[in-house]
């Protein structure tokens, strides 16, 4: 890394002269210039700096975790719902009446749940309804 240097001019001549370094020059009419070496200034050393999260933060990412452990712990309760209800299986409808929850939540959790290969749906004709989805446990799950 190379010093600073300030450029002074004598008898025409242009000179570079470090910042750092004492110099003495003598011009030729015999004038004597002595220049004073200038101390480096100190950079402070950045401390290093500690991640707080702000409390809104903090209390932000707890919610979302409580967010995602109820969502696991609802898909929980379908997975059993739905082992439970053995080889004749069970529908969306009877899902909901016998959970309490939304047909939008279940219809999610049933999606995860098929897409994991832990349920099978099966489709069958209602007399009342016409066509109903029977959800049942696929046999790893159900032993």
């Amino acid at each position: 890394m190379s010093s600073t240097t300030n450029p002074i001019y004598i008898d025409g001549t242009r000179l570079e002269i470090p910042q750092d370094r004492a110099v003495s020059i003598t011009t030729s009419s015999g004038i004597r210039i002595e220049l004073a070496a200038q101390p480096k200034p100190e950079v402070p050393k950045p401390e290093p700096t500690k991640v707080v999260e702000e409390p809104a933060k903090k209390e932000k990412k707890r919610y979302k975790l409580r967010g995602r452990a109820r969502i696991q712990e609802d898909r929980l309760r379908v997975a059993r719902a739905i082992a439970r209800a053995g080889s004749r299986g069970i529908t969306l409808a009877e899902l909901r009446d016998r959970l309490g929850l939304p047909t939008m939540t279940l219809t999610n959790d049933l999606l995860v749940l098929r897409q994991a290969g832990l349920i099978e749906a099966h489709q069958e004709t209602d007399s009342l309804i016409g066509q109903v989805l029977r959800y049942t446990a696929t046999p790893r799950v159900s032993q």
